[in-house]
């Protein structure tokens, strides 16, 4: 398929978009902490947007859409598999990780246990297993660039991985987390609009499962067991070092807890559509040699001109954001733990920083070498496996739940589990057909068990250190919650929630899918994002263009998109409770200030839609039969309405609160600046010997220090409502009016307000 000028310019605005992204991002960079984990220093939705965007790679949606493609729902066994995986880590494993915050790589956690000696070990495996991962993610781009571009293989390599070397070793981790956001994003967007477009060649979901063969929707006894013991290893958590590094980056617990959690439900969402999007490809291309080409095939084959430049970064999105992280990752290692540990001079924060900057393109260009041998990816993934399963897996437990063994057992198990795996492979794996990962990976735990109970069960950490760390994490401060932040963290999650509800209507209806609904889909999801980002950009930083940019995204996404799917659907009449509900979720979640305008323009919104309605002779039309996908559609909008008004009542609590604060402040100063002159009338009342003061001075004095001692009262206990009553300027002329009154207040005393 020959590329559009329109494609073209879609794709070279998301790559500028990239790379403006990464170089902005690494302008703050100043020492190697801040390359490696940014400092810890990431907001929730960044950290859960880098871990998504990191995760959901090329496995995790072509290689499940080829096996959807190739096997059916069996499939769904192996997915169910890695979904626990990522529950287990966030449920179980991401507290283990508290004991080792500050640390910037996983051979810094095993300096903690086994000295230089095992971080080098660490440092050597996980520098070859990241070169390794890095070749297969540039062997995929490579190859997905040349399907969809038709340019030749080594020039779409040099392409998309030149790209990612540069803002990956210029900005370090904040250029891969800050252009992870935007990878999220844009996957989000683009894979459910490419099914929105293959689902409208098929006829809808209900063709769909009654077109595909019946095959694909059974599981067979053979599949079944083969998959179900798929299921159970790729349930545990494999920890590599890209997983470690995120989990490192975390401010605390419960931030690395959120992000897991997130990841586990975009999987199921991915998901979803990749089972979707496989059946549609047994249906739409069913000889095709190998399922692992369906999605490219589907893009090239069906997308029209623009939704195929919007499909090619979604793709691109998909693997950019994997290599990138196993890239930055990469270049930590190799400084911190393979080059540092055998310099004996300590070296200077620029000094690493160029170092580190100078590992990234050492790295791309071996991993660009691997990727030009044509050596298939499934052999790739099984060498990165045998390394880290047979190697370091195992101690790494052991150290996540604050048990050592000794050094020497350390290299042990570690030539006992990879010699294992090659001596199976080599002469057990020809009888068996089973390959020596496994094996390996139990020989290294045997070895690192025995190793550990003849060691003394040493532990990482003492009692006492473990109790002292705790405390420390219990007294650090916590940031208090500004309303501004606030609607922030709430307009992260209604945006996806926009995105979500504008795209269920598309994805599931039947009828003709024009130019105009995937612009409308388009302009919805801009406009959600705009939501989510919008408190971050400068042009929104004042709280009235803030708050107008949350309504007008509302109003777009709801009632307008609402009113044309009314007018341009068949099947209406679900699309009249839609529109209903936009107007009460609108009117219902807005402040006061608002109510009028908004209620005017959904009024004009309804008065335009029935005018619209009569004149194009319009038909109300229900569907006839309400399918799951239509409770999905009214409870996602219910879903929206309870967070709006859920929002409105929090960011009501907590401006009041943030009043409350502020008053109590105000007050505190204010009575420090009135109390103090107060005590000096109250000292020189009690020594009026010492300063010979006659009874009519004493009585000025006592006057005015009740006077003073009132409006002190009168502001801390409540007397005014609003702090808009008070101004600095009449407190200083209470005062100075109060010394005014006699000039014996000015003899012998010095006041200072």
């Amino acid at each position: 398929k020959v590329m559009h000028i329109v494609d073209i310019s879609i794709i070279v605005a998301f790559l500028i978009a990239t790379l403006y992204i990464g170089f902005s991002s690494g302008k703050k960079i100043k020492t190697f902490s801040d390359y490696a984990i940014g400092n810890r220093n990431f907001s929730d939705f960044a950290i859960c947007c880098t871990v998504v965007a990191t995760f959901i790679g090329g496995n995790s949606t072509m290689g499940s859409i080829g096996k959807f493609y190739d096997v059916g729902i069996v499939q769904l066994l192996a997915q169910i598999g890695e979904l626990f995986n990522y529950i287990i880590i966030g449920a179980f494993l991401v507290k283990k990780f508290r004991n080792y915050y500050g640390c910037c790589s996983l051979g810094d956690m095993f300096f903690k246990a086994y000295g230089t000696y095992g971080k080098i070990l660490v440092g050597s495996v996980g520098f070859a297993y990241v070169i390794l991962i890095v070749g297969m993610q540039f062997t995929a781009m490579g190859i997905t660039v040349n399907v969809l571009t038709h340019f030749s293989y080594l020039t779409s390599l040099f392409i998309s991985a030149g790209i990612i070397l540069i803002y990956t070793g210029r900005g370090g981790v904040r250029a891969v987390t800050f252009t992870d956001v935007l990878q999220f994003m844009v996957l989000i967007l683009t894979i459910p609009i490419l099914l929105m477009v293959v689902l409208e060649k098929i006829g809808g979901v209900n063709i769909l499962m009654i077109q595909v063969p019946q095959t694909h929707l059974t599981i067979s006894d053979k599949n079944f067991y083969r998959y179900l013991f798929l299921m159970i290893p790729m349930m545990l958590p494999i920890l590599s070092p890209v997983v470690v590094q995120r989990l490192l980056m975390t401010k605390t617990e419960k931030q690395g807890t959120k992000a897991y959690y997130s990841m586990s439900c975009v999987f199921l969402f991915i998901g979803v559509i990749s089972l979707l999007l496989g059946f549609s490809a047994k249906i739409l291309l069913p000889d095709l040699p190998k399922g692992d080409s369906a999605l490219l095939t589907l893009i090239s084959q069906y997308l029209p001109t623009g939704v195929f430049g919007i499909a090619v970064i979604g793709v691109l999105a998909v693997l950019m954001s994997s290599a990138d992280s196993a890239l930055n990752c990469g270049s930590v290692i190799l400084l911190n733990d393979v080059i540092i540990p055998y310099h004996k001079k300590e070296l200077s924060e620029s000094t690493k920083l160029k170092i580190a900057r100078n590992a990234s393109l050492i790295i791309g260009i071996v991993a660009i070498i691997v990727a030009s041998k044509g050596i298939s990816l499934f052999e790739i993934w099984i060498l990165i496996s045998t390394l880290w399963f047979s190697v370091i897996l195992s101690p790494l437990y052991f150290l996540l739940f604050n048990m050592k063994i000794p050094l020497k057992g350390l290299f042990v198990s570690a030539i006992v589990g990879f010699t294992t795996c090659i001596f199976w492979n080599l002469n057990i794996k020809p009888i068996t057909k089973i390959d020596g990962l496994f094996p390996g990976f139990f020989a290294n735990i045997i070895t690192v068990l025995f190793f550990y109970f003849i060691g003394g069960r040493q532990k990482v950490f003492s009692k006492e250190e473990l109790e002292r760390m705790r405390k420390a994490e219990q007294v650090q401060p916590r940031k208090q919650l500004s309303v501004r932040d606030l609607q922030m963290r709430n307009n992260v999650f209604l945006g996806l929630c926009l995105v979500f509800l504008q795209l269920m209507p598309l994805m599931f209806e039947s009828s003709s899918l024009t130019h105009s609904k995937i612009v409308l889909t388009l302009m919805n999801g801009t406009m959600a994002i705009l939501l989510i980002f919008g408190g971050s950009l400068e042009i929104f930083a004042e709280e009235k263009r803030f708050r107008w940019l949350n309504l007008i995204t509302l109003f777009f996404c709801l009632p307008v998109t609402s009113a044309y799917l009314f007018l341009s659907s068949t099947d209406n009449g679900l699309h009249v409770l839609t529109l209903l509900f936009s107007f009460v979720v609108m009117l219902s979640s807005i402040e006061k200030k608002q109510e009028v305008p908004m209620g005017i323009a959904c009024f004009l919104t309804a008065f335009l839609t029935m005018i619209l309605y009569f004149t194009k002779n319009c038909h109300l039309c229900w569907p006839e039969t309400f399918a799951w996908q239509h409770s999905f559609y009214v409870f996602g909008y219910l879903m929206v309405l309870f967070l709006l008004r859920s929002n409105l009542n929090t960011l009501q609590r907590e401006k009041e609160q943030e009043k409350y604060r502020e008053r109590y402040n105000m007050a505190r100063s204010l009575s420090h600046d009135l109390i103090s002159p107060l005590m000096a009338f109250h000292l020189l009342i009690g020594n009026k010997k010492k300063i010979e003061l006659d009874e009519k001075e004493s009585q000025l004095l006592k006057n005015i220090a009740n006077e003073m001692g009132s409006y002190i009262d009168d502001f801390v206990v409540g007397g005014l409502k609003d702090q808009s009553q008070l101004k600095l300027e009449d407190l200083n002329q209470c005062v100075l009016s109060c010394i005014e009154k006699q000039s014996i207040l000015n003899k012998n005393l010095e006041i200072q307000l």
